[in-house]
């Protein structure tokens, strides 16, 4: 478990290291947060409401296009807060702060048991 962490938090930091601008240059906020979630899936939820009796009741179990999205924006939405909230002068020390916290997040997120299942 240790060195799953400390093997995250070493590519974090050379992945900050290689992308880090150069003295003189300037830092433009160009993230942006796109979330995604397809509100009918058609085959699958032709499906899954005819197994539920029910076309409401068909979304208690999304398709996996759906839950693949709800995860994605799920993580978008925490790397985009991340890299917002961290606000530093030196633009070297603040992508690999943001970067640090962005890998930790993930990693600690990963044990999060989403849903009842």
């Amino acid at each position: 478990m240790y060195l799953k962490f400390t093997l995250i938090l070493a590519i974090s930091v050379a992945i900050c290291l290689n992308i880090a601008p150069a003295k003189g240059q300037t830092y433009s906020d160009t993230t942006r947060l796109n979330l995604d979630f397809p509100l009918v899936d058609w085959p699958y939820q032709r499906y899954a409401a005819e197994t539920r009796n029910s076309f409401i009741k068909s979304y208690a179990n999304p398709s996996m296009r759906q839950s693949v999205a709800v995860s994605n924006s799920f993580y978008s939405a925490a790397h985009y807060g991340i890299e917002k909230l961290v606000k530093m002068k030196d633009p070297v020390v603040r992508i690999i702060l943001a970067n640090t916290l962005i890998a930790g997040f993930d990693y600690f997120s990963s044990f999060i048991p989403f849903g009842l299942g």
